[in-house]
């Protein structure tokens, strides 16, 4: 096409380099309707969309073109997943479950059913930052999930009542959260 007709290759060129912010806009708006704690969700929302719609015009121009035309697509593909995988779970699963299943230790080992109360010491913001060595984000990720302040108060009673299968019990425990290392992550 460009060598037939190069003014028309420019112009397509130009149109798809207009309509594509377009598109994009028009896909975010539907995201600023729902309130959400994280705006990196929105984003997500987005990308995702958008990543979809390019998937499938990739995938229709590699049945006009044969196998060998898919090649890069199928490799990309691939490679991506990869990566996300990758990133997930060392980013994001592996650093959740080992806080989870030291907290849950921590809990077991030093809840007092005399008093009802538990007193847990709030992890560092960073401390999945040092501890493995990830990149820290402002959003979910690379962020201990105790660390903000509206998380341990439910979780510990959660835990309590998975334990004990007592709703009311659950409902009044008194966790009391201090800033500090937590006890579970002490050398």
């Amino acid at each position: 096409v460009i060598r037939a007709r190069p003014s028309i290759a420019i112009g397509l060129t130009l149109q798809h380099l207009l309509v594509l912010p377009l598109l994009l806009m028009l896909m975010y708006f539907p995201s600023l309707l729902v309130k959400e704690n994280y705006e990196s969700a929105r984003t997500r929302l987005v990308l995702t969309v958008a990543v979809a719609t390019w998937a499938v015009v990739l995938l229709s121009r590699w049945r006009a073109g044969g196998l060998l035309a898919g090649a890069p697509f199928l490799f990309l593909v691939f490679w991506l997943v990869a990566m996300g995988r990758s990133n997930y779970n060392k980013g994001f699963r592996k650093p959740l479950e080992a806080e989870y299943a030291a907290a849950r230790k921590l809990f077991d080992s030093t809840y007092d059913r005399t008093t009802n109360s538990f007193v847990f010491h709030a992890p560092s913001e960073d401390q999945f930052a040092l501890q493995y060595d990830r990149q820290r984000s402002w959003d979910e990720y690379s962020v201990p999930s105790l660390f903000f302040p509206w998380v341990p108060e439910p979780f510990f009673k959660q835990l309590l009542y998975e334990r004990t299968g007592d709703r009311r019990l659950a409902d009044s425990l008194q966790v009391s959260v201090l800033p500090g290392p937590p006890a579970y992550n002490r050398r």
